[in-house]
C-alpha cells in the first residue's frame, strides 16, 4: 500500500541510498528504485524509468538527479534541496574524513599491505567500470522497443561513430551530441523502421566551483562519464598528476553515493577543505538548478516516444567512451594469470550483485596474500 509522502521519510531513504550505495550509479539508481518504487511505492516503475529517461537526455551525474527529481515531484524546491543533501553529505565526509585522517591510517599498514590493497582496489573499480558499462548497455537494449534488426544497426552505427570520436580525440559532447543527431536521422529517415513500438593555476574557492560547475553542465549520460572530462581537464593540463587522478577514482567508486563524489578530492587536492566543499557544491549543483528551472517541462516530455528513443541513443556511446576510459585506467595494472584471475573474481561478484559484507572481506582478504 502507498504510503503518504513524508519529508522525514524522503531523507531517510536517500541518506541510506548515499551512505550504503558503493559501486556507482548503477547501484545507487536500483536503490532509489526499490526505495521508492517498491517500498514506499510514491511512484510507479514506469513514473520512475520516464523521469530516469529525462536525468539522461540532461548533464550531471543521473543518480543525483533521479534524488533531486524525486524531491522536487512531493516537496517542492526545498524537498530537491533536502535530497540532494542527504545524497551527498555521507560520501562528502567519508571523503574529507579521508584526506584529514588516511596518512595516519596509512602510517599503521606495512608498505607491502598498503601496495597490495591499492592494487587489488584497481582491480576491483576496473571490473566495476566495466560491468556498470556492460549493464547499462544490455539493460538499453531491453529498453529499446525496436525489431531486432534496427535495433543491431543503431547500436553498431552508434558504437562505431563513438569509437571514430574517440580515435580522433573529440570530446565526450561531441560524441555524444553526434550520437543523439544519428538516432534522430535514423529516425526521421526511415520512421517506420526506427519509431518504437509503444586553466587555472592559482585556486580559489570560486574558481574551483566554476571549474567543476561546467563540467556538471557539459557531461552526459552517467556520473562516470565525469572522468574523462576531469582527466583532460586536470591532468592534461597539469594540475593534478596521473597517479593523484587515479586515487580519486578509487577514492570515488570506493565511497557509498554519487560515485563523482570523486570530485570533492579533487578539489582538496587543488585548494584544500574550501576547494573540496566549492568542487562538491558545483558538480552537483548544475544538475540541481535544472532540475528545477525545467521541471514542469520535463515532467510534460518525460512520457514522449521520441524523448525515451533519443535518452536510449545516447548510451551505446557512453558506454564506448567509458570503455576507453577503462582501458587507460587499466593501462596501470600489469597483467598476469594472477592479476587477470582476480579481475574476473571481482567481475562476477559485482555481475551477480553480492552484498557489501561479501564484497569488503574479499577485497581485504586478497589484498593481504597478494
Amino acid at each position: 500500500m502507498k504510503s503518504k509522502p513524508t519529508l522525514l521519510n524522503l531523507c531517510q531513504k536517500i541518506l541510506w541510498v548515499g551512505a550504503t550505495g558503493f559501486g556507482g550509479p548503477l547501484v545507487t539508481l536500483n536503490m532509489l528504485k526499490q526505495a521508492f518504487v517498491q517500498d514506499l511505492a510514491w511512484l510507479s516503475e514506469k513514473d520512475f524509468l520516464e523521469r530516469m529517461g529525462m536525468c539522461k537526455l540532461l548533464p550531471g551525474p543521473v543518480s543525483s538527479m533521479m534524488s533531486v527529481m524525486i524531491g522536487k515531484k512531493f516537496f517542492g524546491f526545498w524537498g530537491s534541496l533536502l535530497a540532494l543533501l542527504c545524497f551527498l553529505l555521507p560520501a562528502f565526509l567519508i571523503v574529507v574524513g579521508w584526506m584529514i585522517f588516511g596518512e595516519s591510517i596509512t602510517a599503521h599498514m606495512s608498505e607491502g599491505y598498503s601496495h597490495s590493497l591499492l592494487w587489488v582496489f584497481r582491480l576491483f573499480i576496473v571490473a566495476a567500470i566495466f560491468v556498470a558499462s556492460f549493464k547499462l548497455l544490455i539493460d538499453t537494449w531491453k529498453a529499446m522497443k525496436l525489431n531486432v534488426y534496427p535495433k543491431v544497426l543503431l547500436f553498431l552505427s552508434i558504437l562505431l561513430l563513438a569509437y571514430f570520436g574517440v580515435q580522433y580525440r573529440l570530446i565526450e559532447l561531441e560524441i555524444l551530441g553526434a550520437a543523439l543527431l544519428m538516432g534522430l536521422v535514423l529516425y526521421r529517415v526511415f520512421p517506420s523502421f526506427f519509431r518504437p513500438q509503444t586553466k587555472i593555476q592559482s585556486f580559489t574557492f570560486l574558481s574551483v566551483f566554476a571549474l567543476f560547475f561546467l563540467a556538471s553542465v557539459i557531461v552526459f549520460g552517467t556520473g562516470f562519464m565525469l572522468f574523462p572530462y576531469l582527466e583532460r581537464e586536470l591532468v592534461q593540463k597539469g594540475l593534478l598528476s596521473q597517479e593523484a587522478f587515479q586515487s580519486g577514482i578509487l577514492l570515488g567508486n570506493l565511497s557509498p553515493g554519487p560515485v563523482v563524489i570523486a570530485s570533492t578530492y579533487y578539489g582538496w587536492r587543488l585548494a584544500g577543505f574550501w576547494g573540496a566543499l566549492a568542487a562538491t557544491i558545483g558538480v552537483f549543483s548544475g544538475p540541481f538548478i535544472l532540475v528545477n528551472v525545467f521541471y514542469s517541462a520535463l515532467e510534460r516530455l518525460r512520457a514522449n516516444p521520441i524523448i525515451q528513443y533519443l535518452s536510449l541513443c545516447i548510451v551505446p556511446a557512453v558506454v564506448l567512451v567509458l570503455l576507453h576510459f577503462n582501458l587507460g585506467f587499466m593501462s596501470e595494472v600489469s597483467f598476469s594469470l594472477k592479476s587477470i584471475s582476480i579481475l574476473l573474481l571481482f567481475f562476477l561478484i559485482l555481475w551477480f550483485k553480492a552484498p557489501l559484507k561479501v564484497q569488503v572481506p574479499i577485497v581485504l582478504v586478497l589484498a593481504y596474500f597478494v
